[in-house]
């Protein structure tokens, strides 16, 4: 099928008033624009401490607590728990996993409140589940005499 091009002519007359909705329109769409490249993202809902998650891996997880989120600026408190007596790491699941495809990890971090600690068990995690997107290059084994396996 062809691309159909469509000419609209306007009446001199007409066109200020359909400049002055084409600019309410505009201000509308700026002002519900997130900086994100996707979204708009938000946490699970009705979730509160001591409720279970399923997590990305189908693991059921507590919430132990949420992350420390500034809610004044705009960030998304997420649940966070802990596996045995580990810290609390965030659930991986729903908006985040969204997020964490769509954005960076300090974007992604500063949006969920979480801190650039716990991102390695989340890329880990990701890069189970979605490899070509979150690669995780290989440690080289260096045999004891210094050079890789197989050269010799």
């Amino acid at each position: 099928m062809k691309n159909i091009r469509l000419a609209f002519y306007v009446h001199p007359d007409d066109a200020p008033a359909l400049r002055a909705i084409v600019a309410q329109l505009n201000a509308a769409r700026e002002a519900h624009k997130s900086p994100f490249k996707g979204g708009p993202y938000s946490a699970p809902a009705g979730v509160k401490i001591g409720d279970t998650i399923t997590d990305i891996d189908g693991q059921e997880c507590t919430v132990c607590k949420f992350s420390n989120a500034d809610t004044t600026a705009g960030q998304i408190p997420w649940p966070m728990a802990t596996a045995g007596q580990g810290k609390p790491a965030p659930v991986i699941t729903g908006d985040l996993v969204a997020a964490a495809r769509a954005e960076g990890m300090t974007a992604t971090c500063k949006l969920f409140g979480l801190s650039t600690g716990v991102w390695p068990r989340v890329r880990t995690v990701l890069a189970k589940h979605f490899p070509n997107e979150f690669y995780e290059p290989r440690k080289e084994i260096r045999s004891p005499g210094g050079s890789p396996p197989g050269v010799n």
